[in-house]
């Protein structure tokens, strides 16, 4: 669904409402009324194209924070070097969390890719 058969209007409130806390934030901010957002909130072209805008965000965090995750290490590195016990068993405690969490959504992601290749040849 392209966003060419949106209105100016709509594609105004998508940006509001991805900056906003609240439909009535958004909409005062994008100079709508609330009830006409609201009613876009009900179309599924307006829906797709917010859908679009909350993904490109999301991908546009994902790239950053993938860019900063070697100092992360780093810090988590230097911090269980340090000399307060504290401070090694936190980031000790850390990492192993962190490594077993991603462990798990690796494991889900595999599943999910042979499920879904398991329904594609069906």
């Amino acid at each position: 669904m392209s966003q060419m058969n949106l209105t100016t209007r709509q594609l105004n409130a998508i940006e509001a409402l991805m900056s906003s806390t609240s439909i009535k934030a958004a909409a005062l901010m994008a100079s709508v009324s609330r009830r006409a957002l609201t009613m876009w909130l009900q179309d599924e072209q307006f829906c797709a194209a917010l859908r679009k805008a909350k993904g490109d965000a999301l991908n546009h965090a994902v790239r950053r924070l993938t860019s900063l995750s070697g100092k992360a290490v780093d810090v988590l590195s230097d911090s269980m070097d340090g000399e307060k016990p504290e401070v090694r068993l936190r980031a000790a405690d850390i990492a192993l969390n962190r490594l077993l969490a991603l462990g798990e959504l690796h494991d889900l992601a595999e599943r999910i890719a042979a499920l879904e290749l398991k329904q594609e040849t069906k």
